[in-house]
């Protein structure tokens, strides 16, 4: 499978839509974000098949804030693919880290984690409204660029 990364272009209403349909953040996040370079997009031929959300803590710190894989398209790397290109602009920034988290007990979301090359570097807790702690990652951007690629 062939696939292509790239930034979302705001202009294009019918990738706006698939987004939104994936992603939490509302219309007008997602539209910022956009403008913001935040958001990846992945690409088999035409379709859309994978798609990444940045965002920043307190605006200084890059934060991984959604990857979205298509369920046919799962388990081939695109995930991390997304993941490799915004890290290599986060480095080129002089970012020296990229945050991320989810809820504990998903533990298909830890293994990707750590697959990926984050380390948990903390929780807090009763976060989420069920009451669930967050957990929270980090990925030194320079372990992963001398790591190469991982998709």
């Amino acid at each position: 499978m062939s696939v292509t990364i790239q930034g979302a272009d705001a202009a294009d209403n019918g990738l706006l839509e698939w987004c939104l349909e994936r992603d939490y953040a509302s219309q007008e996040q997602l539209e910022r974000a956009t403008h913001q370079g935040l958001v990846l997009v992945a690409r088999e031929r035409e379709t859309h098949v994978g798609l990444l959300r940045g965002s920043w803590l307190h605006e200084v710190v890059p934060m991984l804030a959604l990857v979205w894989v298509e369920g046919r398209s799962r388990r081939m790397g695109i995930a991390a693919a997304l993941l490799d290109a915004w890290c290599r602009q986060l480095s080129s920034a002089g970012h020296p880290f990229l945050l991320s988290s989810s809820t504990d007990g998903e533990s298909l979301s830890a293994a990707w984690h750590a697959s990926c090359g984050f380390e948990r570097c903390g929780e807090i807790r009763d976060y989420n409204e069920d009451g669930s702690d967050e957990l929270l990652y980090r990925l030194r951007l320079s372990d992963r660029s001398a790591a190469g690629p991982s998709a």
